[in-house]
């Protein structure tokens, strides 16, 4: 759970500073939160969580990536 509250808040910082790493390599930033996700659903059990959270959290994840981010967007969609 310290690992999942580690990678949440970085996630968090990194779309709150409007990073030009993120806006470089969008289309590697939402390959990675999809991949994140599916682990996310597969070992649901172990981590012992909610398979539609993590879909949620996800698409979210994907949706303001790309809305911000991908195609040459300044990152100033949501804020």
């Amino acid at each position: 759970r310290t690992g999942t509250l580690a990678l949440s808040v970085g996630s968090v910082a990194l779309f709150a500073s409007q990073s030009s790493w993120l806006a470089d390599n969008s289309e590697l930033a939402m390959v990675a939160i999809f991949v994140l996700g599916y682990v996310g659903i597969i070992f649901e059990e172990v981590f012992e969580f909610n398979k539609a959270a993590v879909a949620l959290l996800m698409s979210t994840g994907l949706w303001v990536t790309y809305a911000d981010y991908y195609g040459g967007a300044t990152g100033s969609a949501s804020g």
